[in-house]
């Protein structure tokens, strides 16, 4: 959109996203710059590590979107193939000058961690939500659908303050939400819009 004249240049749709490579990527690197902004505000940006799952492109941005705006120490990632996590592990490691190790179990990315960011393509909790540290920060990035939820119950029951980039959207499309508000453990009035917290309107947390 034109500054001078509010005429609309370019319309992308989110099939475009997914569907070319330059695309993807920047969607990619937008939602990590949602997190990373979320983090340096969240009072987090002290923390010097951080829980990873995912060892895909959505992790990698993540990763090194968080680690612009906290010092991080270490980072433990997770996924289900061995292989690919240790692949990523080394690769970030790398990259990003951090120590990053695989994690060997779930839990090992997430007890004791200060941030846990899930950014998989998983249906199903891909962590026990009483691991996690009071106080933990938790960025589910990966459910897109009603029927996909990275988070569990316990995860979304035990938080404090819940942010979504909108809460409009969410209404529709993330399935992390779908049990604990048909098992009475969460409502929508409980949801912040990012650009509050961006904007001072509210903490957030």
């Amino acid at each position: 959109i034109r500054d001078s004249t509010s005429s609309l240049d370019v319309l992308i749709t989110s099939r475009v996203f997914t569907q070319n490579y330059f695309f993807n990527m920047l969607s990619c690197r937008v939602r990590a710059a949602f997190v990373a902004t979320f983090v340096a505000i969240a009072a987090v940006p002290t923390a010097r590590a951080v829980g990873l799952f995912g060892s895909g492109w959505q992790a990698e941005s993540q990763l090194a979107a968080i680690h612009a705006v906290c010092p991080l120490e270490r980072a433990w990632v997770y996924s289900r193939d061995a292989t690919r996590r240790e692949k990523f592990a080394a690769r970030m490691s790398a990259e990003l000058r951090l120590e990053v190790l695989p994690a060997e179990e779930p839990r090992q990315a997430v007890a004791g961690l200060p941030i846990v960011v899930t950014a998989t393509t998983s249906r199903q909790p891909v962590f026990d939500g009483s691991w996690l540290e009071p106080g933990a920060l938790v960025c589910a990035i990966g459910s897109n659908w009603r029927e996909k939820a990275e988070i569990d119950v316990t995860t979304v029951s035990r938080a404090s303050d819940i942010v979504c980039d909108s809460v409009a959207c969410c209404q529709h499309e993330a399935g992390d939400f779908t049990q604990p508000f048909e098992q009475g453990k969460f409502t929508w009035d409980q949801a912040t819009e990012l650009a509050d917290v961006v904007t001072g309107k509210t903490t957030g947390r």
